[in-house]
This record gives C-alpha cells, structure tokens and sequence, in this order.
C-alpha cells in the first residue's frame, strides 16, 4: 500500500510540475507578447526631446524597462540614437550606457559591452558635474564592464578611481552601484545592480 501511495504522489508531483511548467511558459509568452505591444506604442516616444525620451520616468524607454521589458527598452534606444541626428554627445554618450544597461538586464552581454564602449566620454563632453574629476564616468564605464567580464581585479581596481570621484547631493557618484556590483560578484548584473551592497 505505501508503494502504491507513493508511486500515486510521485506522479502527481512529475504532472504537477507538468503543469507548472506549461503555466510558466504561457506566461512568458503573455510577457513577450505585452512586451512587443508595449514597444510598438512606444515608438511615438522617438519624437522626444533627449530629457523627455531618457530622463523621465514613465516615457521613453523607461516605460518598457519599468515593465521589465529590457529587449525592448534597448531597441527603442538604439532606434531613437539612429533616428535622432542632432544629439549633443554627451546625450549620446548617456543613451548608449542606458542602452548597455537594458541589453545587460536582459543578459545580452556582447551587445551591453558594446553599447557600455560607445558611453566613454572625453571631458568636453562630460556633465558639468562630472568636469571636475574626468575619470570618475569613464571608471564607473570600465568597472560596469569588468563585472560582466567578470574580471574581479579589474573591478575592484575601477572600483578605487570611482571612490575618488566627485559627489552628488554628498554622496559620490555612482560608488553606491559599483559596491553592489562588487557584493553581488558573479550574479547576473540585474542581480548585482538592484542587489545589497
């Protein structure tokens, strides 16, 4: 009888799973499909001025990344740099970190380092926040880098420059990520990005 019972459980946990798997599928296909919707709606938003488009919660591409449509968010910023042409370069230089970060959280690592190499700025080109320490970006660029490539080394040594760096409502820039990405070491940059430090 306790042979029976259990052989009778184990099949209904291996349907149960069965059945858990065939919901979570319906339900990334659900994402997927709200996903594409919400990018084609998106794309009125290429009409935007660069501080509407990226700095503006809800609008742009900040609007599909708040749904956690991370794909989606990247292509409707590398559609609006291909269509924008009269971008300053730090704008550009911003939108295609921006674009790194989307291509990124979906663990699209080539692309996100590719996009995160186009960010590099020259200090003509660099906030006014930024000008006085003209490393500080590019470091926090190098070390962004160096947790995907997993590079701990390279990381940490990135790490030490962005320390120096100039500070933002008494915080220093960006420090407070760079120690999450170096706590949440060999998570997946959504992981480490949102994660504790």
């Amino acid at each position: 009888m306790k042979t029976l019972f259990a052989g009778s459980l184990c099949c209904l946990v291996a349907t149960g799973n069965l059945g858990l798997a065939n919901i979570l599928t319906e339900v990334k296909s659900r994402q997927v499909v709200d996903c594409e919707v919400a990018l084609e709606k998106q794309q009125s938003s290429l009409a935007l001025e660069f501080s509407d488009f990226d700095q503006t919660p809800n609008q742009g591409w900040r609007f599909l990344s708040a749904m956690q449509c991370y794909s989606e968010a990247a292509e409707l910023i590398v559609n609006y740099l291909n269509t924008q042409t009269t971008l300053e370069n730090q704008d550009r230089e911003i939108l295609s970190f921006h674009a790194g970060q989307m291509f990124a959280f979906d663990n699209n690592e080539l692309s996100a380092i590719a996009f995160f190499k186009q960010s590099f700025s020259a200090i003509q080109d660099l906030p006014p926040e930024y000008q006085i320490y003209p490393d500080a970006w590019n470091a926090y660029i190098n070390a962004t880098i160096a947790f995907i490539e997993q590079d701990r080394k390279a990381l940490e040594a990135y790490r030490t420059v962005v320390a120096k760096g100039p500070k933002l409502d008494g915080k220093i820039m960006n420090l407070d990520v760079v120690n999450r990405l170096l706590a949440n070491f060999g998570k997946s940059y959504h992981e480490a990005y949102y994660g504790e430090s």
